[in-house]
């Protein structure tokens, strides 16, 4: 084919290897007047401390070596059968120089543009035929489908099944980009979700949606899907993943995509984990030296108040500690006993929360610290980040059952998140 026209259908796999040729060992193709390349970004496991997938990435450079950005290759070819085939060409050198690379076991993550993938159905021999000339098991196959990019969710289930009864593994790209939904997951359920860049820089940015982060994968494993992070560029952030409890991460502080594939060892790899956990051990530690006063606080409140101690004499401490915010009472069936005692500065409530704002008579049975607190009476309970009662304000609550003038109370106070305090 000559490589200044463009092709007017998808072209057989024969048809389409005319624009390929071999050097060296490396297959490149030849598409108008770019030269096609393959590189591969190692995708790691963080429980397994090793590299399990490379994604390939074209590498497209123009007439005078320029590399050129793959997207804008893609923005000029907008014939849907310009696309086909580019799609396909680009598939067929990766397999191709994967094979070539000697990887026996690891998976291939593959890209499939859009308007590829919602008629991938109609063009199964290719995608089969390419596997078995090469000898590649569909199983060995990570077919990435950016999830926001098909709107029509018929079209999108119908491709993902597709790519699963052929045998290969399906994964959402590009998820907390767009308009990605948990909804269209469930009905889907991709192998594997990857998750967007965005997300991480919010979460190093905004403590709120860090704190939402391990939430969020959370959903993903309960659905039945593993969770990706792309995108990790320094260390901070890979700890980050580790902490969220990530499955997989990829970026460039784990390796850059090259022509050739990550073969580090394990013990070539350690020093990379231990760096990652001691910055997670770090933040682990710095925030429990931050919380450990505001719980010694809370324990002394409580022997105050077993002694006979109002509520705001015994949280009195408690409120001289920056994240100290309020202190309440809770009978044996959980209901509120009172209202709270808090320090001046919260004692206004944001007026979009004002129909919360009184708290008498509130029964909080159904809540985590209460529940806790009455199965483990004596011991210190503490809460995930929550948005405490009132609306106004981010906490975690702290909890003790004891004995007050005989009879069962449970004692809280709620402390605002560490990370959205300067302490």
């Amino acid at each position: 084919m000559s490589s200044n026209l463009l092709p007017r259908s998808p072209y057989s796999l024969e048809q389409l290897e005319i624009a390929t040729f071999e050097t060296d060992r490396r297959v490149y193709a030849d598409y108008l007047q770019y030269r096609l390349d393959s590189h591969f970004q190692p995708i790691l496991s963080l429980p397994h401390r090793r590299v399990v997938g490379h994604e390939a990435l074209l590498r497209p450079y123009d007439r005078d070596g320029r590399l050129v950005p793959p997207l804008d290759l893609f923005s000029e070819t907008r014939d849907t059968a310009a696309i086909v085939y580019l799609d396909r060409l680009c598939r067929d050198i990766h397999v191709r120089n994967f094979v070539t690379l000697g990887d026996k076991t690891n998976w291939l993550f593959l890209n499939v543009h859009a308007q590829v993938a919602m008629a991938a159905p109609r063009h199964a021999p290719f995608f089969r035929d390419l596997l078995t000339r090469y000898r590649v098991g569909p199983e060995r196959i990570v077919v990435e489908i950016v999830e926001n990019a098909i709107s029509d969710e018929g079209r999108l289930a119908e491709t993902v099944h597709f790519y699963k009864e052929l045998g290969c593994l399906v994964a959402v790209d590009d998820f907390g980009a767009g308009h990605s939904n948990f909804n269209r997951l469930w009905r889907i359920a991709p192998h594997i979700v990857k998750f967007d860049r965005s997300l991480l820089v919010q979460a190093r940015n905004k403590p709120a949606i860090r704190r939402l982060l391990p939430g969020l994968v959370a959903l993903v494993h309960e659905s039945g899907s593993l969770a990706l992070l792309e995108g990790v560029e320094t260390a901070e952030e890979a700890a980050l993943a580790y902490d969220a409890d990530f499955d997989f991460v990829q970026g460039f502080f784990f390796a850059h995509p090259a022509s050739s594939i990550d073969q580090r060892s394990p013990a070539q790899l350690a020093p990379l984990w231990e760096s990652i956990e001691q910055l997670a051990a770090q933040d682990q530690t710095r925030n429990s030296q931050q919380l450990e006063a505001h719980i010694e606080a809370f324990a002394s409140a409580a022997k105050l108040l077993e002694h006979g101690a109002t509520l705001g004499e015994a949280g009195a401490a408690l409120f001289q500690l920056p994240a100290g915010r309020s202190c309440f009472l809770l009978d044996a069936e959980g209901r509120q006993i009172g209202t709270d005692a808090m320090p001046l500065k919260y004692q206004k409530t944001a007026a979009q929360f004002a129909p919360l704002a009184d708290l008498s008579g509130a029964v909080w049975r159904h809540r985590d610290y209460f529940r806790r607190a009455i199965a483990h009476p004596g011991e210190v309970q503490l809460t995930r980040p929550y948005l405490s009662g009132d609306g106004a304000a981010m906490c975690m609550t702290l909890s003790i059952a004891l004995t007050v003038g005989g009879a069962t109370q449970v004692f809280c106070a709620d402390v605002a998140c560490l990370q959205d305090q300067s302490i």
